[in-house]
Parts: C-alpha cells; sequence; structure tokens
C-alpha cells in the first residue's frame, strides 16, 4: 500500500479530529500534565551542550543526543557521567547520527549513522557495529520487530527525480522480514529536506503506528497516521486541518513534522505557513483539543515545545536555555523537563 493513495479519498470508519484553527493563548503547563520534573544539566567541561537534538532515558540515565553528534550521558540529577562513542570514519566511529533506538528486552541501543549501526549495551559497551544495504532515516524497536524508515532520494525517472520511502520490517538480529513501500514522490528538479523531528514511529502500548512526513511542497496534505499491523499499514487516524490546505501560490499552509499516537492521546508537529512550529494534541478519553503556537507555558510563563520521550506512557520532554551565571558569566547548560500528561 502506497501511502499516498489515501490523499484524495476518505477512509470509511477512520477515526477524524478537527484541528482548531485558533491556538492557545496562555495554557499552562500545568493544566495538561501530571508531574513536571525539571533537571538541570551539569555544566561540565567535557559536556558543553549548544543545542539538544534528542533526550532518550536508558534505566536511570538521561541519553542526550546533540546537534554536532555527540553522546552525553546525565545521572537523574543532571550530573554528568560520560560521553559514548567518538565522531570519525573508523571503526567504531559515527560521522553523524541519523538515528537512535533502543531495546529493553535485550538491554542494548542502537546509534545509527547513514547505513551503519553500532551497537551498545546499556552499560554503554560498544558491542557490535554493521552496515545495511540502505540508509536509516528512523530506527524503532516495537515488541519483537525492528522497523526502519529509508527515503531514497533524486531517483531518476522520466517525469523528474522520485523520493522512495520504504518500511523494512526485521527480526531481533536485523534480518529483512518484509519491505513494506509507503510512497513515491515525483518532483521535475532535485529537492530533499527534513523538518526536524524524527519520531515517525509511535505506539500505545499495543499498537504500532507511523507517520513519514513530506518535507517538499505538495498540493494537497498528509494529514493521516498509519497503523502498522500483519505487515502492513492501515489508515487510523485523520488531523483534519482547517482551509486552505496551499495558499495561492501553491505552498502548503501546513508542514506536518510528525503525527503520533501515546497511550491517551493523539498529537502532532507541524509548522504553520512553515515558519512557526505548533503542537497540536487531542485528549481521547475526553475529546479535548490543545492546539499551541510553539507549546503551553512553564511555571515562568515561557513557552516549551514538547517531544516524546515515551509514547506508551504519555511522556514528553523539553529543552530550555538556562540563564547565564551570575558569579562567572559563562553559558550554562540546557535544562530538560520531563512531563507525564494528565
Amino acid at each position: 500500500m502506497l501511502l499516498a493513495s489515501c490523499k484524495k479519498a476518505e477512509v470509511s470508519g477512520l477515526l477524524t479530529i478537527d484541528v482548531t484553527k485558533n491556538t492557545e493563548k496562555e495554557l499552562a503547563l500545568s493544566d495538561i500534565s501530571a508531574s513536571v520534573i525539571k533537571i538541570s544539566l551539569e555544566n561540565h567541561e567535557d559536556a558543553l551542550i549548544t543545542t539538544i537534538k534528542e533526550v532518550v532515558t536508558i534505566d536511570s540515565y538521561f541519553v542526550v543526543i546533540t546537534y554536532d553528534s555527540r553522546i552525553l550521558i546525565f545521572d537523574q540529577d543532571g550530573l554528568f557521567v560520560n560521553a559514548v562513542g567518538k565522531k570519525g570514519e573508523g571503526p567504531g566511529e559515527h560521522r553523524f547520527i541519523s538515528a537512535f533506538a533502543k531495546d529493553e528486552d535485550s538491554r542494548k541501543f542502537y546509534v545509527v549513522s547513514s547505513k551503519k549501526v553500532l551497537v551498545y549495551s546499556f552499560d554503554f559497551q560498544l558491542i557490535d557495529e554493521f552496515t545495511l544495504d540502505y540508509y536509516i532515516s528512523n530506527l524503532s524497536i516495537q515488541n519483537n520487530n525492528i522497523y526502519v524508515v529509508s527515503n531514497a532520494y533524486e531517483i531518476p525517472v522520466e517525469e523528474g527525480y522520485a523520493t522512495e520511502t520504504s518500511l523494512y520490517v526485521l527480526d531481533k538480529t536485523f534480518a529483512s522480514l518484509d519491505t513494506i513501500p509507503l510512497r513515491r514522490v515525483v518532483r521535475k528538479d532535485r529537492q530533499a529536506s527534513i523538518l526536524g523531528y524524527n519520531k515517525f514511529i509511535s505506539t500505545d502500548g499495543l499498537n504500532t503506528f507511523i507517520y513519514a512526513p513530506v518535507a517538499t511542497n505538495e498540493g494537497f496534505l498528509r494529514d493521516t497516521i498509519f497503523q502498522i499491523a500483519a505487515n502492513t499499514v492501515v489508515p487510523y487516524a485523520k488531523l483534519r486541518f482547517a482551509e486552505p490546505h496551499v495558499d495561492e501560490k501553491g505552498i502548503k499552509t501546513y508542514w506536518i513534522a510528525n503525527i503520533f499516537s501515546t497511550a491517551n492521546y493523539l498529537g502532532a508537529h507541524y509548522y504553520k505557513e512553515a515558519n512557526n512550529i505548533h503542537f497540536f494534541l487531542y485528549d481521547r478519553n475526553t475529546s479535548k483539543r490543545f492546539n499551541f503556537k510553539g507549546g503551553p507555558l512553564d511555571d515562568e510563563g515561557d513557552v516549551v515545545v514538547l517531544n516524546l520521550l515515551d509514547a506508551s506512557t504519555d511522556t514528553f520532554y523539553y529543552v530550555k536555555t538556562d540563564t547565564y551565571a551570575d558569579v562567572a558569566n559563562e553559558e550554562q547548560n540546557p535544562i530538560i523537563g520531563i512531563v507525564k500528561l494528565k
């Protein structure tokens, strides 16, 4: 099944959620959360951070992945423990980090750099490395399967250049079980980009869902999240955004970066008119909808953008830049907030 095949037709029985046009003005994080824990990351000389790309929990540790492709380990108090891995082209090294995933059952985590996969134990020791035949844009481990989202860019075709997105289903040894073509986007020109969010696969604790964004312009909106079931994908829920979806110049009004499903919520990160990040949240139990420009307000009145930490427990995180130290006048490492929704 190609995801593009659902762009026009409505699917019978599909859960459809209207995304409110207006955004929340001053809704506090405390209004939608059951708990918020803030951790100030230690300003260690070996772990100075400018920008955080992703936060992951492993046992009682926080794994912080930076935009300059460092992997830094902090404890629950925010104290720096050590750095994992080394940047480079050689054995055991990564040039950049394109994906990260953990497997609680085997107590391993995976650092992906293009086609290269580095395998670490939960003790942060490198135990294996190998290379796949395709580029890895996203890696997720759910139940007994490993899911890989792979994008192949700038494939020459008669109409121009195609980008093909596939979902590879693998077993725990990374042996191939199935390949599911997700979509094929053809453009006249060479163009490839990303929207900055890599949580393509999410889970409500029982079922697994996928949304793979298109970061180039199209004449329609890809607004449906799919469920992975029996090695195929089926439409699960549609977010119905307010018209128009395309402006008078033919540019998308909404650029959806991801749609996710958690234990009790459906949500999305999207850019409106390709500029400001927005965050939509739908409570499946109460049918309440929240649409934020950026995100809710923390206890200091600042907007914080929520990112998935553990979808199965409705847990998110945010990153906030700390102020300058009063004495040394040096820039501090960020604060991370761990948020469990109500």
